[in-house]
């Protein structure tokens, strides 16, 4: 399972693509897209604040820059097209999503609420950098071929059971910003 990076390369790719590309998409949507989606859904994308388009955009990005990492550096095991094309699906739904929230709000963002969910982001953002970074380094010790990793981050899987899926964390208050 572990050590088959080579035959998951195409199918990484096509998901860092997909995902450069939504995030591309999005960040041309969020700075305006040139008036083409004025007046779309009853002038729904025209009311956002520019400072909840920074704001998701930034953290479109940030989102984006762990994928790359993760997939390129810290992931070695088996990813099939099934999986790439489900993640790929999330990817771009997750970012779809907390545009079209931060892009239907007129209100400008509440620089309280935002320093709280840029705080509580970036620190999911670096527990995962950080945990994943510890199962890459384990992993590279060859006595600890095919046992799992349940030391430093990871050693909490009996309080946190998805402890596995922490990249996903984080994400959950990109809606706030909305």
């Amino acid at each position: 399972m572990h050590g088959q990076f080579e035959h998951a390369i195409y199918p990484r790719l096509t998901v860092l693509v997909l995902h450069g590309a939504t995030i591309m998409f999005l960040i041309w949507a969020l700075s305006g897209a040139g008036g083409f989606f004025q007046g779309f859904a009853g002038g729904l994308f025209d009311r956002a604040d520019v400072s909840r388009r920074v704001f998701i955009g930034a953290i479109a990005i940030v989102y984006f820059a762990r994928t790359l990492i993760g997939m390129t550096v810290f992931s070695r095991r088996r990813f099939d097209w099934v999986e790439a094309a489900i993640v790929s699906t999330i990817f771009i739904s997750t970012h779809v999503a907390f545009a079209a929230l931060a892009l239907s709000n007129p209100a400008p963002l509440n620089w309280m609420v935002g320093l709280l969910v840029a705080t509580l982001y970036l620190a999911g953002s670096l527990l995962n950098s950080l945990s994943e970074n510890q199962r890459y380094r384990w992993k590279q010790v060859a006595g600890n071929k095919g046992h799992i990793h349940k030391t430093g981050l990871f050693r909490h899987g009996a309080i946190m059971p998805d402890c596995s899926h922490r990249p996903y964390r984080p994400d959950i208050v990109q809606p706030c910003a909305g």
